[in-house]
């Protein structure tokens, strides 16, 4: 996955002199740190800095293998730590930043009539405004979602809670599953209920080094905590499907961008 590590490197660094940038090896950058059940996880780090000023990339990867299930499972019992913080911690604070930003007049208006009494209340009570509105949506979705990503949300949660939940009595472990599979199935509607968008440009012939084609895609999710908890998801299901890998953050599944082992195009 070397390629995708050069894609990183090229999108996030960026400078005002063109030419082909760096390739970073990914054996050299990834260090492994837990395994479970076959998949295991690592730390990406590349130290970008210069003499005037420190930069750096740092991204988790996770490397899965199995079914669905086993694959969900191991992702959520991988990332636990992770994902409670960005689920229970980071995403609240997000909400609560963007309150000041948010105009919920394109909103659907039965979603308006279900977030604008939550709002008025202050920032406070954003962050439950924004589960109860990303709750609405998937509600209108779920019909349309494929059962294999179900399957997978529900299999991560139960993975958070193999790890959360050790010590606690069977009745508690089943609240905990219950709490986050709620939870990992409504935060996966994020992009729908913001809107999330995304940049892309194609660069060829004479616009390019070796006058070859590049595609370019950038993730436009503003601020909050995406940035600092990117996940490298390395997907490999049994055969006959093929291998990928998907940029995603802790607790998302399908691909929000990536490759598969057959390449691009």
């Amino acid at each position: 996955f070397d390629m995708l590590i050069q894609l990183l490197s090229a999108a996030l660094c960026a400078q005002a002199a063109y030419g082909i940038p760096d390739t970073y090896s990914a054996a050299s950058s990834t260090t492994w740190t837990d395994t479970y059940q076959g998949s295991k996880a690592a730390t990406i780090f590349v130290d970008l800095s210069s003499d005037s000023q420190e930069d750096w990339i740092e991204l988790s990867r996770l490397d899965l293998v199995g079914t669905v299930k086993e694959r969900g499972e191991a992702h959520g019992a991988l990332l636990a730590a992770d994902i409670d913080e960005f689920l229970n911690v980071k995403l609240n604070q997000y909400f609560k930043d963007e309150l000041l930003n948010l105009d919920i007049s394109s909103l659907p208006e039965a979603l308006q009539a279900i977030v604008e009494p939550i709002l008025k209340k202050g920032a406070e009570y954003a962050p439950d405004a924004f589960w109860a509105a990303m709750s609405w949506v998937w509600h209108k979705e779920e019909k349309y979602v494929p059962t294999e990503m179900i399957e997978e949300m529900e299999a991560v949660a139960f993975g958070v809670c193999t790890q959360i939940s050790k010590d606690l009595k069977a009745v508690e472990f089943s609240s905990c599953r219950e709490e986050y599979t709620r939870k990992i199935k409504h935060v996966n509607m994020l992009p729908e209920l913001i809107r999330m968008a995304c940049t892309a440009f194609g660069a060829w012939g004479s616009a390019t080094p070796d006058g070859n084609l590049i595609q370019l895609r950038a993730l436009d999710f503003g601020g909050g905590p995406f940035a600092n908890y990117t996940v490298l998801q390395v997907h490999r299901p049994e055969a006959p499907a093929q291998a990928f890998a998907s940029l995603s953050f802790p607790g998302f599944v399908g691909v929000i961008t990536g490759v598969s082992d057959r390449g691009i195009g």
